[in-house]
């Protein structure tokens, strides 16, 4: 009898959480740590791609984080308690997690490549408050101070995004087809990275853990950047002489702020999310100083401590008592 109780118990999924966690203030944490921990990759990454193909690069960082996520769920399943056997992913949700993933990193890429790091970081971030609310929704009685303060964020990112057409970026010597493309990969970028966040948050309500997850979100994202790395015959070169630079980058760049971000989006929100991931583009420029390609630009200046104002009040915001209506 006792025998086949815990069979059962080994058997049966995962119940999904009662209620969904909330703990701000963790969650803040959390996601800065992630930001911080971005901001440094997408500088770095800034700086290689401009030897290294985006592709190559690409699927050689995330060829590894897979790995690394995928060794963990395997350990966890056979050497964990009972209890962390959970739900598996079903097909929709892989599909769902594989295209805003692939989409959101090798549109990413392209925008670092193309654009100043802080620029580029400032305008992936001035879509996501949108999109963010867009899916939540503010009934709260904060609607109205939210969407003003979505609309900083694009006036920040607007700031920017005309320093680099102007010239009056710390990059100089990009043209404007090039700037342009860049702009039009960051928005892109920031539209489907807030979509993955609502979807992994939706995940994690469900019962999901953080490695479940991971381990599975990046196959299209290797199919896309490895087959065009080989039809492009720079794979082999890119593994060769930089593999191990790459996957020391993919552990530091890639997972460590992976599992930072998603650990603050199960205790937090998508919008708490987006608007910390906005203060990203200050750590941003101050990390540039060390590119020798860049110069420091007021522009920038100005566009980055805009947005790193609105994150502030936003943050603020969401941290702040909800307004108590009248009966």
């Amino acid at each position: 009898m006792e025998k086949s109780a815990n069979l059962a118990a080994v058997n049966t999924p995962a119940q999904s959480p009662a209620t969904p966690l909330y703990r701000p203030l963790a969650a803040l944490c959390f996601v800065a740590a992630y930001t911080v921990l971005a901001a440094a990759n997408g500088v770095t990454a800034a700086m290689l791609l401009q030897e290294i193909d985006i592709a190559a690069f690409a699927f050689v960082s995330f060829l590894s984080a897979a790995l690394m996520f995928y060794g963990v769920r395997r350990y966890r399943e056979r050497n964990g308690p009972t209890h962390v056997i959970a739900l598996g992913l079903g097909k929709r949700e892989i599909g769902v997690l594989n295209i805003t993933t692939g989409l959101s990193w090798i549109l990413m890429y392209i925008a670092y490549a193309n654009l100043e790091p802080a620029v580029a970081a400032t305008l992936m971030c001035s879509v996501g408050p949108f999109v963010a609310i867009a899916f939540e929704g503010a009934d709260d009685g904060r609607a109205r101070a939210r969407w003003a303060l979505a609309a900083g964020f694009v006036a920040g990112g607007a700031v920017l995004f005309y320093a680099s057409l102007s010239g009056q970026s710390a990059v100089i010597d990009f043209d404007q087809s090039r700037i342009l493309y860049g702009a039009a990969a960051a928005f892109g970028c920031g539209y489907f990275m807030t979509v993955s966040t609502v979807y992994l948050k939706k995940l994690s309500v469900r019962g999901f853990r953080t490695d479940q997850v991971m381990a599975h979100r990046f196959y299209l994202l290797l199919v896309v950047t490895g087959g065009y790395a080989l039809w492009q015959q720079t794979l082999v070169d890119t593994v060769l002489e930089h593999g191990v630079l790459i996957m020391g980058l993919s552990l530091i760049g890639v997972v460590f702020p992976l599992v930072m971000l998603q650990r603050g989006i199960t205790l937090g929100t998508p919008y708490l999310t987006m608007v910390v991931m906005a203060t990203g583009p200050l750590v941003s420029i101050v990390l540039q100083l060390f590119d020798g390609r860049l110069a420091m630009s007021p522009l920038s200046l100005i566009g980055v401590g805009m947005t790193f104002l609105v994150s502030i009040a936003a943050i603020r915001i969401v941290l702040s008592p909800a307004p108590v209506r009248a009966a």
